[in-house]
Parts: C-alpha cells; structure tokens; sequence
C-alpha cells in the first residue's frame, strides 16, 4: 500500500492574533497551481486574489455576529472587510510555502540582548 498526502492544509492563527480561531481548510497546491496562483497574487487588485483563493476554499468556522455561517466561497469573502482578508491572504501564503510565523510582538529584531549581554562576565 502507497503513501498518500492529506489533500488540504489549515490556516489558523496564534493566539495573540485577531484571527485566532479560526480555521480554514484548502486544498493543496501543485507546484503548476501555484505558480499560476502566485501570478495573480503578485498582480494588481484585490478582488482576482479573492477569486483565485475563493477557488481554494475547502470549508471555514466563520460566523457572523448572530451566528449565521458566512459560505466559504467567493461571495464570502468579498463580505469580509478589507483587513480580514489582507490576514487571510497573508496565512495562506504562510501555510503553503512553508514560511515561519512571524516573531511576537513583544520579540525585538536583530542584535544581542543587552541584559543578556551584560549578565556575561568579562576578563
């Protein structure tokens, strides 16, 4: 019996984030698919982005405030604010190339840490 792969991916968030808890499942890419999905992504305008990721869409938990379930297709995420999908793209991207979380917030770039390095004793 053969190997086979899962054939969807979960972008979720951490914690700390807006989003976190929610789930939302696509399909894998193929190297082809997502050279032809970078392509557009690089391009200009929101809406073929929505449209090209809208095609994705395995399924979603997002409600709106009443508890009604927002489809997880194009027209789904056409109604979500701008912010929101500027996110969901930005996890996208993350979960399908592999790409690291970004750091906390409270992580500072670069360097040594000071208290660190001054807690290091000296000749």
């Amino acid at each position: 019996m053969g190997f086979v792969r899962a054939n969807e991916l979960t972008i979720d968030f951490d914690e700390d984030h807006e989003l976190h808890g929610l789930e939302v499942k696509i399909r894998r890419l193929s190297v082809e698919e997502f050279v032809e999905v970078e392509k557009v992504l690089d391009g200009p305008g929101l809406l073929p982005k929505i449209d090209v990721f809208a095609q994705l869409l395995i399924s979603w938990n997002n409600e709106r405030p009443d508890g009604s379930a927002i489809p997880a297709n194009a027209e789904g995420l056409r109604s979500m604010d701008l912010q929101f999908a500027t996110m969901l793209m930005n996890g996208f991207t993350r979960v399908v190339t592999g790409a690291p979380r970004p750091l906390a917030a409270s992580s500072r770039p670069g360097g040594p840490d000071p208290e660190v390095e001054a807690s290091i004793p000296m000749e």
